[in-house]
């Protein structure tokens, strides 16, 4: 019989990785406040536990620096969060640690399939504040990164969202003329989270803060799961996958994302003889064979293959379906490649914000927020909130600059309101190469106006995916013995983002977004979702995850000493940051001897 596995994860990126690194983090950091504690009942049973360990000041750590108590929180912080200076900090002795399996299809690392789209499309930004990131002990663990290690240049701000807010003065005169004031919830207080890191410094930290820190690159493998069945009679879930390969396992945590069931147009899936040339070999995760590409087409998705590049221009025309951010930068990546021109329809108007979600569910209410999206028992009015706060695709303003400049250089065209009606191969006899005859149609106002292209040279198509949790194949055996509610293609979970009561598979990412919100696909979603999920994986097996574990009494963290030169300057560098509380000098009592 094969192994039985404590936990085995589906997907090896942001969120399985935030999943696994928060089950070994022993002082995760806080996402709710006590009184949200008091409001959320799978938060209320976590403030009853009992048998904490008691905190003592260590005078070590105070003697530390050159005196001066900010100084001392800040190399504390330091020293607690650099893990090139300190070693790894996980939870635990790794030797006894719970066995646990990461299965992602297309990479044996972490973050596999989110660096091969960066670099696909050459992104050098993230899009996302600092504060949004898989570390669970840490809120402010990429800002200390950046600045530990002298790489503040690296972070750019995110423009129209710190200072947007009217003053109270500004609100009144509204109210009295009757227009409502702009539900803006940043200040000028928080300014200094709203920079966005770099693509290199973002995948440093994740590499060395939190898959070296926790000790889990050994825990992925490369593989697809193609079966996943629960026996009742043994409490097991039975997995099987693409190599053959067999495991059972007592939990099971789904977090792939939305990338499974491209949204690809069927205009394009009927193009005449796309068959036999179109990859029909699956899909960017673990959904439905569908075709991504052919013959002088493609779909993003396709950009997930390390293997697939875009094909060079000469100087043709490349046609692009779609207005989201994505599209901005397949623009960038079609005229490097030699394309004499885009033309980019979009069905809606491009909608330009500077996250995913509405700011308010980012700023500092969205606890709020999502305490108002908590609270909501019916399913369909979360869905609408969701729907609401995210409104299809969007872009941040410095993206749309870039496309106004092309578009007045004439090397971009851009037409909203426009709808592809049909795509036709042109015969080769008329053409060296191949291209495509188009027919749009764009409604604007109420206006229409009618589009032949006749020279297509390639079709992009830029439409993202769509969330369908009954078409994934390897859960097809779940919804026919142990059947769930859907909504719109997301099933409706327990707040615990488990599948049903009596079966403990967990949800966390995009399919988990009616009890996670608008950010459920995101990286903040990532710390929600992981946090729900170690909550209840406590509950279900304490023995195995609870405080009083064995793998958890046995720490054998490795210790190191800092010099109290090299303190200074950190300590320097964390100030900097606003970095630093009074609880930083405090340590488990009997980790280190009083003096």
């Amino acid at each position: 019989m094969a192994e039985i596995l404590d936990l085995l994860v589906i997907g090896g990126g942001p969120h399985g990785l935030a999943c696994v690194s928060r089950l070994f983090e022993d002082t995760p950091a806080a996402l709710y406040t006590d009184f949200e504690h008091s409001r959320l009942h799978w938060l209320q049973r976590r403030s009853v536990q009992t048998g904490r360990s008691k905190r003592v000041v260590s005078r070590t750590k105070v003697e530390l620096g050159d005196g001066n108590d900010k100084d001392n929180r800040a190399s504390a912080r330091c020293s607690r969060t650099s893990s090139g200076l300190t070693g790894h900090r996980y939870a635990g002795d790794v030797r006894q640690r719970p066995k646990v399996l990461v299965l992602d299809k297309q990479s044996s690392q972490f973050m596999g399939t989110w660096n091969t789209l960066f670099e696909a499309f050459h992104i050098q930004n993230l899009r996302s504040p600092m504060f949004f990131h898989p570390h669970p002990g840490d809120f402010d663990a990429l800002k200390s990164y950046a600045c530990a290690h002298r790489r503040e240049n690296e972070l750019v701000e995110i423009g129209y969202v710190v200072g947007m807010e009217w003053s109270k003065h500004q609100r009144k005169a509204a109210r009295i003329k009757g227009k409502p004031p702009r539900q803006v919830h940043v200040n000028i207080r928080e300014k200094n989270d709203y920079y966005t890191p770099s693509t290199s410094l973002f995948r440093s930290f994740v590499e060395e803060e939190v898959v070296s820190r926790y000790n889990v690159d050994s825990l992925i493998n490369q593989d697809t799961v193609t079966s996943l069945t629960f026996i009742d009679d043994r409490q097991l879930f039975e997995i099987y996958t693409s190599d053959g390969r067999v495991f059972f396992s007592k939990a099971v945590v789904m977090a792939i994302g939305p990338g499974a069931i491209p949204n690809v147009p069927q205009l394009l899936s009927d193009i005449e003889d796309a068959d036999s040339k179109a990859d029909t070999s699956g899909t960017a995760m673990t959904g439905p064979k569908e075709r991504i590409h052919g013959e002088e087409w493609c779909h993003t998705s396709a950009f997930l293959d390390k293997s697939f590049e875009l094909p060079i221009g000469n100087d043709g025309v490349l046609l692009l379906i779609g207005g989201g951010l994505t599209s901005a930068y397949i623009v960038e990546l079609a005229l490097s490649r030699g394309y004499r021109k885009v033309i980019m329809f979009c069905r809606s108007g491009l909608k330009v914000k500077p996250f995913d979600m509405d700011s308010a569910w980012v700023g500092k209410y969205s606890n709020l927020f999502k305490m108002m999206f908590y609270q909501e028992s019916d399913p369909s009015k979360r869905l609408e909130q969701y729907h609401q706060a995210r409104n299809g695709g969007s872009m941040p303003a410095p993206n749309l600059r870039v496309l106004r400049k092309l578009e007045a250089s004439g090397r971009l065209e851009i037409h909203v309101g426009t709808e592809v009606n049909r795509i036709e191969r042109r015969s080769q006899e008329e053409s060296e190469r191949v291209r495509f005859h188009v027919s749009a149609k764009t409604s604007v106002r109420g206006t229409e106006k009618l589009w032949e292209l006749e020279q297509v040279d390639y079709v992009v198509a830029a439409t993202g995916s769509r969330f369908a949790i009954k078409e994934l194949p390897f859960l097809q055996n779940l919804h026919k013995s142990h059947p769930i509610e859907t909504l719109e293609g997301f099933p409706v979970l327990t707040e615990d983002l488990q599948w049903r009561k009596d079966v403990p598979l967990f949800v966390m990412g995009g399919y988990a977004g009616l009890q996670l919100g608008p950010g459920g696909l995101n990286l903040i979603g990532a710390k929600d979702g992981s946090e729900r999920i170690a909550n209840a994986l406590e509950d279900l097996w304490p023995e195995t995850w609870g405080e009083e574990a064995e793998w958890k009494r046995s720490s054998l963290r490795p210790k190191t000493t800092l010099s109290v030169q090299r303190t200074e300057v950190l300590a320097r560098l964390y100030r900097r940051s606003n970095h630093g509380n009074r609880y930083d000098v405090l340590v488990e009592e009997g980790s280190e001897r009083r003096e």
